[in-house]
């Protein structure tokens, strides 16, 4: 009997064994399974990460040359409206450049009351009030050049307008002349500007300033009018704006009854500024368009010539400009100098035969910067002397201008 109990129990150690031995090679198997599929999950999730770290770049890279793309388009499409608004400003007209955003240069020609007289302070000026309108209004940089001469005449602005060499093409000219001129010289001398600012400035166009320097029309307002309606010019009406008492009374707006004051600088920038806006509106361009001359005088604008205090050989208070090897004939001549304190007097002799005597008073500490004609000569065959009542005004002379007819 215990034979048989000792191999009950070698048989079940024996049966124990096998199971032990199934379960370690199952168990062997199992953890094999699991290494196998463990090493495949990470195979499979190394080459998903790799496929989608690839579409990344790929994606990356699109975007990177899309944004290049749109970066060369944006550089193109700037480049061509570059190219596009430089034709454009070539082109435009002053009031075409205003509308499409460019800056501007303007050039005023003028006598007194194109200064800042009358004024308390020179920014409250018609001329600065203008810049600064033009420049809120339409967001652009104004660059004004201003010529004007106080208490002189038409010839002057001319002369300045010959002289002016700055290579600034200009896009507005304000012409404002009336003061000290009478209608015969508007008749000689106004047109003339016009004419130059033509010839010199292409793309320029101009805006006549009636004066209000009295209440009410004058014979040499009408004769401005004329002119500007010749050449097609839009005229600031400042006698209406003056007078009509639409703004204020004419004692208002002028405290000696010819130059404006601070109001009346403001309504004639004013007034300035309404021209300009409708001009602006309506995107008026340039006429270049050959018009003839209205006066028999503009032959004498043909040609301009210039001869400094340089040229000329000084005595005391003389200048003597000698003629060689050459003459000057049917000539309208021009001076160039100076008023100063005490008594003034310019004594103008051609080939021996005096011109006559230009005569005035200056109290002290006065003193005034002068171009005016002369007149026409038929002839400068010698000699030119200009004879000044003292050192110090002869210190202020500048020279003389020539204008004669153009001969082929």
């Amino acid at each position: 009997m215990k034979k048989d109990m000792e191999e009950k129990e070698v048989k079940k150690i024996h049966y124990n064994t096998k199971w032990n031995i199934l379960f370690v090679i199952l168990s062997v198997l199992l953890i094999a399974g699991l290494v196998y599929m463990m090493y495949n999950y990470l195979q499979e999730e190394q080459q998903t990460q790799a496929h989608w770290e690839e579409v990344k770049l790929q994606v990356d890279a699109e975007r990177k040359i899309e944004e290049q793309e749109a970066i060369e388009a944006a550089q193109k499409a700037a480049e061509e409206e570059a190219i596009r608004r430089a034709e454009l400003e070539k082109e435009d007209s002053f009031y075409q450049k205003l509308k499409d955003g460019f800056d501007v240069d303007i050039l005023v020609v003028g006598d007194t009351i194109a200064t800042a007289y009358g004024a308390t302070k020179p920014e409250y000026s018609w001329v600065r009030t203008i810049e600064l309108y033009l420049e809120q209004v339409y967001q652009i940089e104004v660059n004004i050049t201003n010529l004007a001469l106080a208490d002189s005449s038409a010839y002057a602005g001319y002369a300045n307008l010959m002289m002016l060499n700055d290579e600034i093409e200009y896009d507005l000219a304000l012409i404002c002349y009336g003061e000290k001129d009478s209608a015969e010289s508007i008749d000689v001398f106004y047109e003339p500007i016009i004419r130059a600012v033509r010839d010199g400035y292409p793309k320029c166009s101009m805006i006549a300033m009636l004066e209000a320097t009295s209440a009410g029309y004058i014979e040499k307002a009408q004769r401005i009018q004329t002119i500007a309606e010749h050449y097609d010019i839009p005229v600031v009406d400042a006698i209406e704006g003056f007078s009509s008492g639409e703004y204020a009374e004419f004692d208002e707006l002028t405290d000696d009854g010819i130059h404006p004051n601070d109001t009346g600088h403001q309504l004639y920038a004013y007034l300035l500024s309404e021209v300009i806006d409708a001009e602006v509106k309506a995107y008026t361009g340039y006429d270049s368009s050959e018009v003839e001359p209205l006066s028999d005088m503009a032959k004498y604008f043909e040609t301009f010539a210039w001869y400094s205090v340089d040229n000329f050989t000084r005595d005391g208070e003389t200048y003597i400009y000698t003629m060689t090897g050459f003459e000057l004939e049917d000539v309208l001549l021009g001076i160039d100098f100076g008023f100063v304190a005490g008594d003034n007097s310019c004594e103008i002799t051609v080939d021996g035969e005096s011109l006559g005597s230009i005569e005035k008073t200056f109290a002290e500490g006065e003193e005034e910067h002068q171009i005016m004609p002369v007149g026409i000569l038929e002839a400068v065959r010698s000699e030119l002397v200009i004879k000044f009542a003292t050192p110090e005004q002869a210190d202020a002379f500048r020279g003389i201008y020539f204008n004669q007819e153009y001969i082929e």
